[in-house]
C-alpha cells in the first residue's frame, strides 16, 4: 500500500508539472509606444549556411590592430543533433576567399576565443566576420561578440551591422527592461512555440496566467483580452507597485472567444517607465493563486 501511495503522489506531481507552461512576450521589431533593450539575441538558422554579419566592407578593420575575437553565448545542446542524429554546427567565419579562418563553437560551452591566423593577418582590411549556421535548425543565444586588441582589452562589435539571410532572430528579454513611452503601447503574450493564448467559453477549461516582475511596477499596466476580430472586449488592470499578479481566464471573465492576450500601458501620464518581466506562467492549478487577485474587477467597453 505504501508503494501505491508513493506512486500516486509521483503521478500527481508529474501531472502538476505538465499543467504549467512558460509564456513569452512577442516583441515587435518596430514597437509602438515601447522600446526594449536586450543584451542577448537568439538566432535560429532556418537554412543551411545561413549567416549573421558582424562586420563588412563598410566597417572593415585592420586585423593587425587586434589579436583575435571573443564570443560569449548560451550553449545550444538542444539543437545539436537533428532527427537523424546528424550534428548541427554553428561557426564563426573570419575573412574572405583564400584568406579565411573558421571557429566551430562548442554547443555545450558559453564562450570562445580565437586568435587571427596568418592568413587573416595577411590582408590589409578584414572585411567579413559572420556567425554561420552550417546546418538548418541550429540555434544560439549570443550575449556579446568582441574584437580582442593587442593589449588584451576588448572592443564589442555586438550586435554587429545586422545584415543577415536564412535566419530569424529574437531578443531574449528576461534580464532587460521594456520601456513604455506612451499610453496603449502593447505587446502580445504567446506560448514559447509562438502560439496565441486562446479560450472558448463553454468549451475550454479554466486557466490562470501568473506574472512575476523583477521590480515593483512603477505604473499601471493593462491586460487586454482580444477576440478574433482583433477587438478588445475586456480589460483588467495590474496596479502600480505589484511584483506578482494572477489573471484568471474562465467563462465569468471571458464571455467572448479569446484569440489574443495583450499587455499594455494604461496610464495617461508618467512616461517613460520601465517594466522588468521575471516570468509569465500559464497554469490550471487553482490552489496556487491568492483570492485577492481574482477579486479585481474586469472592465468592459463603454
Amino acid at each position: 500500500m505504501k508503494k501505491l501511495i508513493t506512486m500516486a503522489t509521483i503521478l500527481l506531481m508529474a501531472l502538476g508539472a505538465q499543467a504549467q507552461e512558460d509564456l513569452k512576450l512577442i516583441l515587435d521589431p518596430y514597437p509602438w509606444h515601447y522600446t526594449y533593450s536586450s543584451p542577448i539575441l537568439e538566432i535560429t538558422f532556418d537554412q543551411e549556411w545561413a549567416q549573421y554579419e558582424l562586420i563588412n566592407a563598410n566597417s572593415a578593420i585592420n586585423p593587425k590592430d587586434y589579436k583575435g575575437i571573443h564570443i560569449e553565448y548560451v550553449g545550444f545542446p538542444s539543437t545539436v543533433y537533428d532527427d537523424n542524429g546528424w550534428k548541427r554546427y554553428v561557426q564563426i567565419s573570419i575573412g574572405l576567399g583564400k584568406n579565411i579562418q573558421y571557429l566551430t563553437l562548442d554547443a555545450y560551452a558559453t564562450e570562445a576565443y580565437c586568435d587571427f591566423n596568418e592568413s587573416v593577418l595577411e590582408v590589409d582590411q578584414l572585411q567579413s566576420i559572420i556567425i554561420q549556421g552550417v546546418y538548418a535548425g541550429a540555434k544560439i543565444q549570443v550575449k556579446d561578440f568582441s574584437l580582442v586588441k593587442a593589449d588584451g582589452s576588448e572592443e564589442s562589435i555586438w550586435p554587429g551591422v545586422g545584415w543577415e539571410w536564412g535566419l530569424t532572430k529574437e531578443p531574449v528579454y528576461d534580464n532587460g527592461p521594456i520601456t513604455f513611452t506612451d499610453q496603449w503601447g502593447g505587446i502580445e503574450i504567446q506560448t514559447l512555440a509562438g502560439n496565441p493564448i486562446t479560450y472558448t467559453p463553454g468549451e475550454s477549461e479554466e486557466f490562470y496566467i501568473d506574472f512575476t516582475f523583477g521590480e515593483p511596477l512603477p505604473n499601471t499596466l493593462l491586460l487586454e483580452l482580444t477576440d478574433n476580430t482583433d477587438t478588445g472586449f475586456k480589460w483588467v488592470e495590474i496596479p502600480a507597485g505589484r511584483t506578482k499578479f494572477t489573471l484568471t481566464i474562465n467563462d465569468n471573465t471571458c464571455s467572448n472567444q479569446l484569440a489574443k492576450l495583450m499587455v499594455k500601458a494604461n496610464s495617461a501620464e508618467g512616461y517613460p517607465f520601465d517594466v522588468v518581466f521575471s516570468s509569465i506562467l500559464l497554469t490550471n492549478q487553482s490552489n496556487l493563486h491568492p483570492e485577492e487577485d481574482d477579486e479585481l474587477a474586469f472592465k468592459t467597453p463603454n
